[in-house]
């Protein structure tokens, strides 16, 4: 699937990340609840990173993994919200910080079935700088906190490594320009 010439402005800032298919089993009833999105499937998550290197994640519960387990922050956009929003907007929620984005590592073409029907739309994956402070759990968030390695149990884990790997390599990316 093509990503949309509304959402292509999103990539075209960073630099045109790849496009990465994915596709993820669901109870019918979360893809039938997806399906029905206004404004479509749309999704933004990524890797919130303090000052001193560490990384944000959350304790929450997976849909997709039908499990708790450790999560990059993000969720799905709301009715006539983009990618970058969504994504602010999530790490405001399930945190209580506010975050500079730093880039855009992938876009996933997301396919969530149940094996017999299906909802397809994207995911986009950012990285972003935190404000100082403490993460403080929002809803449905059952702990925040920083880590200085990705934890073997993190949920989607393989799909961060590489946007983490590259991020210790370059500290000095960790600043707030003023």
């Amino acid at each position: 699937m093509k990503v949309p010439d509304d959402l292509r402005g999103v990539a075209a800032r960073y630099g045109e990340p790849p496009l990465v298919p994915r596709t993820l089993s669901s109870p019918p009833e979360r893809v039938r609840r997806l399906q029905r999105m206004e404004g479509g499937l749309l999704g933004a998550a990524g890797l919130v990173w303090n000052r001193g290197g560490r990384v944000l994640l959350v304790r929450e519960h997976v849909a997709s993994e039908g499990r708790v387990a450790w999560i990059a922050p993000g969720g799905m956009a709301r009715p006539g919200e983009g990618p970058e929003e969504a994504f602010l907007r999530e790490v405001a929620e399930e945190t209580g910080l506010r975050v500079r984005i730093l880039d855009l590592t992938f876009v996933f073409d997301l396919t969530v079935t149940d094996g017999q029907e299906e909802a397809r739309g994207f995911l986009f994956q950012f990285e972003g700088l935190a404000e100082e402070g403490d993460p403080l759990p929002g809803r449905d968030v059952l702990e925040a906190r920083w880590f200085a390695a990705l934890p073997a149990d993190m949920a989607f884990r393989g799909d961060y490594r590489e946007a983490f790997e590259s991020r210790r390599r370059r500290p000095q990316t960790l600043r707030f320009s003023t």
